[in-house]
């Protein structure tokens, strides 16, 4: 049975019709798909930026109406709270004598106002009815009921004596102004029963003034209260209708603040007042957006038929600047192949029918592998020995394991052998050693960096003859605490080398504790200590992140303590000449 051969369209090619028809088909993938790639980027980044920009607009716009109409509530606490109002309100009687009070309330509301340009008329009611109004009026049926139906809810906020809003708005006659407006129950303050109600109308124009902020000629602005009625709209004739079911559907749909987002062929962004209760909504056509990347797709396109052009005849010249070379040699190697077949070396070659010049290398290569052999051979004996080398490096390494292993059980010996000082140590240096060979890239607890001073410590005493006492004075919550490993054992290193050179005892010192949410720890020696200019340059060296004059050890743990947790993280020092140093070491608070 013949074997089924593989399926290789381009086996009889030339090889630089192979390179230039893989440069070709490379070129043309890259510009094309990173030409698509790059245009939905800057779409969708358009589409993002435009969402973002219109969200924050009505966002700062809802805070501005917000504050507005918290300067109208104000201005109605001040009218509830006036004298004069409240006694009309309790005295009023329907008789002539009232005149003189609801002329002072007037002149009252005549100066509330005076300042102001967003009033259009102040009502005071006393039984659903009206005892004095003040302003342009215009009794409005539809309007009215609105206000009395808001009023008669036994349980709304306007019963707890809370400002609210109709939020309808009523289009006065002759006046091109239209006006909403805001109640407010009043009680007596002693006895906490109703005595009144006000009703302030405010203008429309000055709403329209904080709206006019977003008008533009392709986009579309509403304010609508909570109801979906519009108070607003860049179209007037929407403006005391229900907003379109549509936008209303994609508000309860989102949260109180969601960015644009793109519903169908149009753009919405809206944002919900927690003062009012009120949605300003923002609608961009989706053309508006994508319309000026139209030139930008056009752009692209042109430039992507120019860079394939160019790119493809590059490719052309490369595929043949490298296959020309290659063919020549491949004719040379032929014909020194030729030569050790007892031709000439400058008869004219065999006829070769096939054109894959990689084929015809492959064969010249073939003889002459037959004279590097021997060199081959010699590698391969060379790296044999270097691998023989190598093993016996490996043999002769000691594994820290075993070493602790047999530390161990010298330290058990000794124990049998009642020989307890010594077994300390070796015990002291086992627990070094294992802790030493764990993973250092793993932070430990606090707890285990003391016990690794402890018995750093206890090796040290031995060499010292007790001359130098340890004190661990740390906090119990924070001992489970996670830090770096190898933080303090460096420091307490510098204090014996540096601290007590001079001196032939002395006491180390290990506070920790927390303070303002950090871990605070500190070892503080009574050693000979540092003379101001010494300390002032060791501080500096460690702030500026260099080694300069520090210790190698000292400046390794601020750096890695900094790169672990922070700048604001590391070491600080405190010194007096002749009586010691303390390093206090400030560190995140980590489970």
């Amino acid at each position: 049975m013949k074997r089924a051969r593989s399926w290789r369209p381009m086996k009889n090619v030339g090889l630089q019709s192979k390179i230039f028809a893989y440069y070709a088909l490379l070129i043309v993938i890259i510009f094309l798909s990173s030409s698509i790639v790059l245009y939905y980027y800057i779409s969708n980044f358009t589409k993002n930026v435009v969402g973002d920009y219109a969200l924050n607009t009505i966002q700062q716009t809802n805070m501005k109406l917000d504050s507005w109409m918290q300067e109208l509530e104000s201005l109605s606490k001040t009218i509830m709270w006036n004298g004069n109002v409240r006694d009309l309100l309790v005295d009023y009687s329907g008789s002539p004598s009232d005149f003189i009070k609801k002329m002072q309330v007037s002149g009252y509301f005549s100066l509330l106002t005076a300042q102001r340009d967003d009033i259009q008329s102040i009502l005071l009611l006393k039984n659903s009815d009206y005892i004095l109004k003040y302003g342009n009026f215009y009794d409005s049926e539809p309007e009215e009921r609105r206000w009395r139906e808001l009023m008669s809810k036994p349980d709304s906020s306007y019963q707890a004596g809370n400002f609210i809003l109709s939020g309808s708005i009523k289009r006065v006659p002759g006046d091109v102004d239209m006006t909403f407006a805001g109640m407010r129950q009043i009680y007596d303050k002693f006895t906490f029963t109703s005595i009144g109600a006000m009703v302030i109308e405010f203008k429309y124009s000055r709403l329209s003034q904080f709206m006019s902020i977003l008008d533009s000629k392709r986009k579309e602005h509403y304010l609508v209260n909570g109801e979906g009625m519009v108070l607003y709209s860049t179209h007037a004739e929407d403006v005391g209708n229900k907003l379109n079911a549509e936008y209303m559907k994609e508000i309860a749909a989102g949260q109180a603040y969601n960015l644009a987002k793109i519903e169908g062929n149009k753009m919405i962004a809206y944002n919900r007042s927690a003062y009012t209760g009120w949605y300003i909504i923002s609608v961009t056509p989706l053309s508006e957006i994508v319309g000026p990347l139209q030139w930008m797709q056009r752009i692209f396109l042109a430039v992507s038929v120019i860079g394939i052009t160019v790119a493809l005849a590059l490719s052309a010249w490369l595929s043949r600047s490298i296959t020309s070379p290659l063919t020549e040699l491949v004719r040379k190697m032929r014909l020194i192949s030729l030569s050790n077949l007892k031709q000439p070396l400058g008869a004219e070659p065999v006829q070769i029918q096939s054109y894959n010049e990689i084929e015809r290398l492959n064969h010249t290569f073939n003889t002459m592998l037959r004279e590097i052999d021997h060199m081959i051979s010699e590698v391969y004996e060379a790296r044999l020995k270097q691998t023989e080398t190598e093993l016996k490096v490996l043999r002769a390494q000691i594994n820290p394991h075993f070493l602790y292993n047999t530390l161990d059980v010298i330290h058990w010996r000794l124990i049998v052998d009642h020989q307890n000082e010594v077994a300390s140590l070796v015990r002291a240096l086992c627990g070094m050693l294992r802790y030493n060979i764990n993973d250092s890239d793993k932070p430990v607890q606090i707890r285990d960096e003391i016990a690794q001073i402890r018995n750093f410590m206890a090796i040290q005493q031995a060499r010292f003859g007790n001359t130098i006492h340890l004190q661990i004075q740390v906090q119990p919550e924070i001992e489970q605490l996670s830090i770096c490993k190898f933080i303090l054992q460096p420091i307490v290193e510098n204090c014996l080398i540096h601290g007590f050179k001079a001196r032939s005892q002395g006491k180390i010192v290990i506070n920790g504790y927390l303070e303002e949410g950090q871990v605070r720890l500190e070892v503080v020696d009574d050693g000979i200590g540092m003379t101001p200019e010494s300390l002032n340059v060791l501080n500096s060296t460690l702030a500026a992140r260099s080694n300069g004059s520090t210790g190698i050890g000292i400046h390794n743990v601020n750096q890695r303590i900094q790169l672990c947790y922070g700048s604001q993280y590391g070491l600080s020092f405190e010194s007096l000449s002749g009586e010691g140093t303390k390093v206090r070491i400030t560190l995140p608070q980590c489970g």
